[in-house]
């Protein structure tokens, strides 16, 4: 999910937005297809992406924790730039690891295939509390992880819809 879109898109000419979001949704677009995830849906600025399912993959949590950290290295470059042009944008990601309910959605002429269930939320709540250059990953997730890639706990969150402190982990990132 982009940071501060909102803001930018206040005062910013509509073209300069549309610019911005192309290349947010190419680079994105480019390495969700390179990880061979499946991307459900574009949400203005973010993205709503599924790995192991509907196609099974190995290891799902490390892929994951990889992809993400591919998209933080990739959209850096990009926020850097629009930061040089006076654009005060960032991007950050919730990673989120359990079962959901996978399937087709909507009604009779617009069907949208998606994920649906406790796990999304959580990821969405992730997603919602991480600042710019932050992938933060729930206990599942950093469990089936491990000591595979370097994630730091972080302090127990309440999220926006969860009556208890939840654990809360960081893919350690070079800022």
């Amino acid at each position: 999910d982009l940071r501060g879109l909102t803001a930018f898109a206040a005062s910013a000419e509509p073209e300069a937005v549309m610019a911005v979001l192309g290349a947010y949704h190419q680079t994105v677009g480019s390495i969700i297809a390179e990880f061979g995830a499946t991307l459900t849906s574009f949400s203005g600025d973010g993205v709503m992406v599924l790995i192991n399912a509907p196609v099974p993959i190995d290891d799902p949590a490390l892929h994951a924790v990889r992809m993400a950290a591919r998209l933080q290295d990739d959209m850096q470059v990009l926020i850097a730039k629009w930061r040089s042009e006076g654009h005060e944008l960032g991007f950050g990601i919730g990673l989120a690891m359990g079962v959901a309910i996978v399937g087709r959605i909507g009604y009779d002429g617009r069907l949208d295939y998606t994920a649906i269930g406790n796990t999304v939320n959580l990821a969405s709540r992730l997603c919602s509390s991480a600042e710019n250059n932050q992938v933060l990953i729930d206990e599942t997730a950093a469990k089936s992880i491990g000591d595979r890639s370097a994630l730091v706990p972080l302090e127990g969150r309440v999220l926006k819809g969860y009556d208890r402190e939840l654990a809360v982990f960081a893919l350690r990132r070079e800022k």
